[in-house]
């Protein structure tokens, strides 16, 4: 009886769940929720799948969703804060009329010896 209590779940769950890849719009609707839903060091998959649900009209796999994410994380983290911080010169470009303003570069001090060899730090 346990038997196909349980291999009727699974069937079902395989009838619900899409089996096609990803879309574009669904990676980036991913990463944007991974952010969103990071809470120390976790993120909350199961969260980030029924948003996936109601958005696209879809239910994935988890697995499928994680296998997604962990590859390719360094990647869309650096991609994300790129466009947050293009975000952030944006606001003060128009916060400062467009003017840009300059970086302060420190000069570089190179050190001259007249006899290089001759200095033995031990």
């Amino acid at each position: 009886m346990l038997i196909s209590i349980n291999n009727l779940i699974t069937n079902i769950y395989y009838l619900i769940v899409c089996k096609s890849p990803l879309t574009d719009e669904e990676k980036d609707f991913i990463v944007s929720r991974a952010h969103v839903y990071k809470a120390s060091d976790t993120i909350l998959w199961k969260c980030i799948i029924h948003d996936l649900e109601k958005e696209f009209g879809r239910t994935h796999s988890e697995n499928k969703v994680r296998n997604f994410w962990h590859p390719n994380k360094r990647y869309y983290i650096n991609k994300y804060v790129k466009i947050v911080e293009q975000n952030k010169e944006g606001k003060e470009a128009l916060k400062n009329n467009g003017i840009e303003k300059l970086t302060v570069l420190e000069p570089r001090i190179e050190h001259k010896f007249r006899e290089a060899y001759r200095m033995r730090p031990y």
